[in-house]
């Protein structure tokens, strides 16, 4: 079994493609460091960027960190509006809305922001 970048899940030792994203077994941030945020694990992806469970390296704290996907952190305007997500949900500070910790840049140049993580069960699975 190989421990899958993209997804921090096991798989098979000959797979060559996430079975759950569809990315390359080794092309993703999970068992890397992000600034001081040891990245365990893909918790949700969307259209322009994923969430990880993440681990504070100092404090040893479970934290949320999303990430914009690359081919939009190319683009400029894409880069602004996630950097302003960030600072809107920072500035709300409502015990209904989750609160933003952090936010950087990483080395390639790909935004993230780190969210409080909230453990849980999702709304599809509460729904069904």
């Amino acid at each position: 079994m190989t421990r899958c970048t993209c997804c921090g899940e096991a798989h098979a030792s000959d797979a060559t493609v996430c079975p759950r994203t569809g990315q390359p077994v080794g092309s993703g941030p999970c068992g890397s460091r992000i600034d001081r945020y040891e990245v365990e694990k893909l918790l949700g992806d969307g259209g322009m960027g994923a969430v990880y469970r993440a681990r504070h390296m100092m404090l040893n704290q479970a934290v949320a960190l999303k990430l914009l996907h690359a081919e939009f952190a190319r683009r400029g305007d894409m880069h602004e509006r996630f950097i302003r997500e960030a600072r809107a949900a920072a500035a709300i500070g409502n015990p209904h809305i989750i609160r933003v910790q952090d936010v950087g840049v990483t080395a390639d140049g790909r935004p993230f922001l780190v969210m409080e993580l909230l453990e849980g069960e999702g709304l599809e699975a509460l729904l069904r």
